[in-house]
């Protein structure tokens, strides 16, 4: 007994120690020192969620799924693992597995779990679902998240994008504007938003929202080509080819950079440079075969 509460004591040590190390950003130190606690002491469980962590910071998520399915050997009934865990595995793309451990850290969570956690691994399996291609999978999960929170903005967005996913175009638009009611004001929404609107062919509304997303900081390339499409499209050519001679010669040129600069030209009745633009998208993207049929 006096042997585990001194090993206990010296590990706690460790942690603490760790600990420290971590919140000066020392955290190939931290690790060091955590491992050889682990192969020192049983109560290896205290270190492994944290050797994880600091795995997955260090960009090496496949020690930090090793170690936390250890902790969870050592804890199988806490949420908090299973959620550290989902979040490395979606990091590597494993969905299946993301969907699996979801599934159980929700089971194990419930009524356990902070509302911000639990619904962060609800949409870990949803986000899982939509790229395993189980669209009703994960519908259905982001409207169970729904029913759990006041706070539904962020998952107003991911409904918005898995509805664009799969074409519904009316209902993404719709989710897009909810999550703009409901506070959430990051750029990207306006972005998603305008994208959306643009395939609807509501240009004046996409011009808009687009502006709306540059204004409040998004500078992505999507997003400024997609303006510039807008603009095109609603025949407004000089500020379309405005935004892309802005983005000339900074490596933004793109399939749709060209492609839209081919289609700017050849309104102007230039087919020469129209061809050339697209003979530049062809050289990018030689297997679109949508491209060819427009030389």
């Amino acid at each position: 007994m006096g042997k585990n509460k001194e090993n206990f004591k010296n590990l706690q040590d460790i942690v603490f120690q760790a600990g420290a190390l971590e919140l000066e950003k020392k955290y190939s130190q931290a690790i060091q020192l955590l491992e050889g606690a682990t192969t020192k002491y049983p109560l290896d469980a205290e270190a492994f969620p944290i050797l994880g962590r600091l795995y997955l910071i260090e960009g090496q998520p496949r020690k930090a799924e090793d170690r936390l399915y250890k902790a969870l050997k050592e804890e199988p009934e806490n949420p908090d693992l299973y959620l550290q865990l989902a979040i490395v595995l979606f990091s590597l793309k494993d969905h299946k597995k993301t969907v699996e451990v979801t599934s159980k850290g929700i089971e194990k969570g419930a009524g356990i779990l902070p509302e911000e956690k639990l619904l962060h691994l609800y949409q870990l399996k949803a986000n899982s679902l939509k790229e395993t291609k189980n669209i009703k999978g994960a519908e259905s999960t982001f409207k169970a998240a729904l029913a759990l929170t006041k706070n539904k903005g962020s998952i107003y967005v991911d409904l918005g994008r898995l509805y664009e996913v799969v074409g519904d175009l009316s209902k993404s638009e719709k989710y897009f504007e909810k999550a703009l009611k409901d506070s959430v004001i990051d750029s990207g929404v306006y972005a998603d938003k305008g994208r959306v609107l643009l395939r609807l062919g509501k240009l004046n509304d996409a011009i808009k929202t687009l502006s709306l997303a540059l204004e409040k900081g998004d500078q992505s390339l999507d997003t400024l080509i997609n303006l510039a499409r807008a603009y095109e499209e609603s025949g407004q050519d000089k500020e379309a080819e405005e935004i892309l001679s802005s983005l000339k010669g900074r490596g933004s040129e793109t399939i749709e950079y060209y492609s839209l600069l081919s289609d700017i030209y050849k309104k102007r009745g230039d087919y020469r440079r129209g061809v050339e633009a697209l003979k530049e998208a062809i050289k990018i993207a030689p297997d679109r075969a949508f491209l060819y049929g427009d030389l």
